[in-house]
């Protein structure tokens, strides 16, 4: 999504419906927007975002709200390899390969399923974890600052970069598990407060 897909989306929609699983959730209204228009001169139909988040998961998310309307949502993804960001670490200039590891933070995710209604951003839910492998002769501290400082992607995350070798990677990180949770947290009462949850653990995605 990171590059591809804004070019691709509206291309291939000019001939063809599409289905596709773009995945930068603050670009999303302004490529459905491109798609529509492209859609209309064209006759042709999209479909976006039809991955797990966005997705599955924001269906879950609008089927817990009309259940618990007074009540609060929270997602936690992870632990597992977020393919986009993995991809995005392999087009900063000097990467070889790359695994990001979304990560939730276990302390803030306990708070929520313990009651507590907690105002909370998707940096205050997650820690990013990047291994990678860098090619001869580049900086590790640039190609850092680069990952950190990637908007929509790291930029505001904790993030934390570990450089290793190829091997170690091939050997440690070769797998493609994810997971996550949608929990809704709120109250049908005074006193009564309810929790739905929806849950997602995978060995390999795909």
């Amino acid at each position: 999504s990171l590059t591809d897909v804004l070019k691709q989306g509206p291309y291939v929609a000019s001939m063809f419906n599409t289905v596709d699983a773009f995945d930068i959730h603050n670009e999303i209204y302004n490529y459905m927007e491109t798609l529509e228009e492209v859609g209309k001169k064209s006759n042709t139909l999209c479909m976006v975002s039809t991955g797990w988040d966005p997705g599955l998961f924001s269906y879950q998310r609008l089927f817990s709200d009309v259940i618990l309307p007074d009540g609060d949502s929270y997602t936690f993804w992870g632990k597992g390899v977020s393919q986009g960001h993995s991809d995005a670490i392999r087009k900063v200039d000097g990467v070889l390969d790359a695994r990001q590891y979304t990560v939730p933070k276990e302390e803030v995710k306990s708070k929520v399923l313990n009651g507590e209604r907690l105002k909370l951003n998707n940096f205050d839910r997650h820690i990013r974890v990047c291994y990678v492998v860098v090619k001869d002769g580049f900086d590790k501290s640039l190609i850092e600052k680069k990952i950190k400082e990637m908007p929509n992607y790291f930029l505001g995350y904790e993030t934390i970069v570990n450089f290793v070798d190829i091997e170690t990677l091939k050997k440690e990180h070769s797998g493609l598990p994810h997971g996550g949770r949608v929990i809704r947290l709120g109250e049908s009462s005074s006193d009564n407060k309810q929790i739905i949850e929806y849950g997602l653990k995978l060995d390999s995605n795909p």
